[in-house]
């Protein structure tokens, strides 16, 4: 979600984040000894939204993050979305 509504979110950020949160996933999954089950899925999503920022920041000049497709400007209004009316225009990929 923050690469969606963070403006300095870039590729190398997701993919820094991706592959390294989900290798510790892993890896803390086999070592994690029976004692601390759970711990595994907690400590991952952490060190990974860590890595996505400092990456994120660390890349700006060289890949600045883009400009947001008006994912946050239109939501449309309640009533549109009931009747189907916020299809209007909407053209299926061919």
């Amino acid at each position: 979600t923050l690469g969606l509504f963070w403006k300095k979110a870039n590729l190398p950020a997701a993919m820094a984040s991706l592959i390294i949160g989900s290798s510790l996933r892993l890896l803390m999954y086999f070592i994690t000894p029976i004692e601390y089950a759970g711990i595994d899925t907690l400590i991952p999503p952490v060190i990974s939204f860590i890595i996505f920022i400092a990456v994120a920041l660390a890349t700006q000049k060289k890949h600045p993050g883009i400009k947001r497709a008006g994912v946050v400007d239109y939501v449309p209004p309640e009533e549109d979305v009931v009747n189907g009316d916020d299809l209007k225009g909407y053209k299926p990929p061919i």
